[in-house]
């Protein structure tokens, strides 16, 4: 009986392979988009020149084309927040907009190049739009796989 005495050891107890119940969080800090600078400056550009072209007098052209600037100048898109922390059950915690636990909404989007987390902060909504620029790549696939998996509960 001793012979085999620890020969065989008993199974362990291991969580199932696709459990993320011990999966730690996510901590982003996405840096600014060069994408977004380029795409907002262009959108503004293009709409200047379309202003400068369109059939309308010189006056009403001057003042589309003022317009288009001084929206471009004024109204930039607002930067993601420094640090976002993503727990394995989908729910964010932004520092800068308090502690409290955020859940995602189904308005969530989730695409290649981009990323819209809609969140729910009491009676009204916020959204982060992150771009793939923002983040490593290493760290963008596993935004995008845990928000695939989160959304698929």
């Amino acid at each position: 009986m001793r012979t085999f005495w620890g020969a065989v050891h008993p199974p362990k107890r291991t969580s199932p392979p696709l459990s993320s119940a011990f999966e730690p969080a996510l901590r982003l800090e996405p840096s600014a988009s060069l994408l977004l600078e380029l795409w907002w400056v262009g959108l503004h550009a293009l709409l200047a020149v379309a202003a400068l072209f369109a059939a309308a007098p010189v006056p009403l052209r001057l003042a589309i084309l003022v317009g288009a600037l001084c929206h471009g100048a004024a109204r930039r898109p607002a930067s993601a927040p420094a640090v976002i922390v993503m727990g394995a059950d989908g729910t964010c915690v932004v520092p800068q907009w308090g502690a409290s636990r955020l859940a995602l909404l189904p308005q969530t989007l989730i695409c290649p190049y981009w990323v819209r987390l809609a969140l729910e902060t009491g009676p009204q909504r916020r959204d982060i739009l992150l771009l793939a620029d923002q983040l490593p790549a290493v760290q963008w696939a596993q935004l995008a796989a845990r928000l695939r998996r989160v959304r698929c509960r």
